[in-house]
């Protein structure tokens, strides 16, 4: 169950009967929190919502008739002023793409809403099946947050003889809103000696195109002066196998910088005992596993 994509459900108490009809439907497709169960003793509402907004793949929201606005000399029904904020809340973290509103057909809807797809309902007799059925779809479309697709452990194998760095054993972790991580990394040479780490500095990933863009920064231990190293990189996960290329730019002493180097690369998720051999602390263990990724990265030569 907890590998089913997690949906926040919020209403207000006049639509709670709706939100709730329409989470039976997706049982077996999303695990449903509802805004009633977030909520924390001693907790803010509003830092509960953001908690959820950063921990959930997709929300819902249910827009009734539950009040009677007035604008510009007009009365209309409207929904709870605080679901549609938690649904703009929610659209911030996640996207406005993950983030669904069902609403009663004569409700007001708010003028930034207006060109978003929406699912209207009669609110005497809302067909619920139907919603069902459309969030389901975006749902098995979309899947969980990205970072939840490729975070863990890779190997990097670049592709260009030129690199220093030929095979790195790379962490990608996710950050609080998913769309966002972090990456480190160790890197060998030539002839399998340790020579630097590397962290990225910034991070963002394309959800339309399944591409991570990065900026990162590293050091190369075992040379002289232990000089700087930075660039930008790409890793596209929508392919497979899944490539990258980034660029590498050596700043000395004194900030002197060498000619910017690109490498191309592509990416192999490791298996678990090639992550608990490389995130232990014995280097004598760490070659063997090295070479043979050294190896694997030649036969691309």
């Amino acid at each position: 169950m907890n590998d089913l994509p997690r949906v926040f459900a919020g209403s207000a108490t006049e639509s709670a009967s709706i939100a709730r009809r329409i989470a039976r439907g997706l049982k077996g497709y999303a695990r449903l929190h509802f805004w009633t169960d977030v909520f924390r003793l001693g907790e803010f509402n509003l830092q509960a919502l953001q908690r959820e907004a950063a921990e959930c793949d997709f929300a819902i929201f249910v827009w009734g008739i539950e009040d009677m606005a007035v604008v510009r000399n007009k009365r209309s029904r409207a929904p709870r002023d605080n679901v549609v904020y938690e649904a703009g809340l929610f659209a911030g973290a996640l996207g406005e793409h993950r983030v669904f509103v069902a609403h009663a057909q004569m409700t007001k809807i708010p003028s930034d809403y207006l060109g978003v797809t929406t699912a209207a309902f009669d609110p005497d007799n809302p067909d619920i099946k139907r919603i069902v059925s459309r969030v389901r779809g975006r749902i098995a479309q979309l899947g969980k947050k990205p970072a939840a697709r490729f975070t863990g452990y890779w190997w990097q194998l670049v592709l260009t003889q030129s690199e220093r760095s030929v095979v790195s054993f790379v962490e990608v972790i996710p950050e609080g809103d998913g769309r966002r991580v972090s990456m480190g990394g160790h890197a060998w040479g030539q002839g399998g000696k340790l020579i630097a780490r590397w962290d990225s500095i910034s991070t963002q990933f394309d959800e339309r195109t399944e591409t991570l863009h990065y900026a990162w920064e590293g050091k190369h231990q075992r040379e002289p002066g232990v000089p700087l190293y930075f660039g930008v990189g790409t890793i596209r996960y929508g392919m497979s196998p899944v490539t990258g290329d980034f660029s590498s730019t050596r700043r000395h002493q004194g900030n002197k910088l060498e000619p910017t180097r690109f490498a191309s690369c592509f990416y192999l998720p490791a298996d678990p005992d090639h992550v608990e051999v490389m995130r232990g602390v014995d280097p004598d263990a760490w070659k063997p596993l090295v070479d043979r990724m050294l190896k694997r990265r030649a036969a691309f030569d």
